[in-house]
């Protein structure tokens, strides 16, 4: 009898303890993206030219505004990300630090990047 209980301890401790393992914080991060997948040169396209977002592993980036009034106006960024709250802010470098734009991350992956702003906005960008 000791043996059998023995062995069907071992054996519960065999099942329960993978299936613990195996849940993880990180699929809410999974699902609403990551940082490094925001990492990179993005491209909105509009009628009129488009712009140009290049996010950096540090926080910071380029962007540029390629249009029929301002070709190539480039500006500086920093940005914070937040993958569980799904939000992206974004705040351009020589503005008052209350001056930020917070956008919404409908969806992020590898090469799609849906952000909707305070307007209800939606910004489609393409990673290339």
């Amino acid at each position: 009898m000791r043996n059998l209980w023995s062995s069907a301890i071992w054996m519960i401790a065999f099942v329960v303890i993978p299936v613990l393992m195996s849940c993880s914080d990180d699929d809410d991060k999974k699902e609403s993206g990551n940082e490094s997948a925001l990492v990179g040169t993005w491209f909105y396209y509009y009628e009129e030219g488009y712009d140009v977002y290049a996010f950096h592993a540090d926080g910071t980036g380029v962007c540029s505004e390629n249009s029929y009034d301002s070709p190539n106006d480039t500006w500086t960024i920093t940005y914070a990300f937040d993958a569980v709250a799904k939000t992206l802010v974004i705040h351009e470098d020589g503005e008052p630090a209350e001056d930020v734009e917070v956008y919404h991350i409908v969806e992020l992956n590898d090469s799609s990047l849906i952000l909707k702003d305070s307007d209800d906005d939606i910004y489609r960008f393409v990673k290339k």
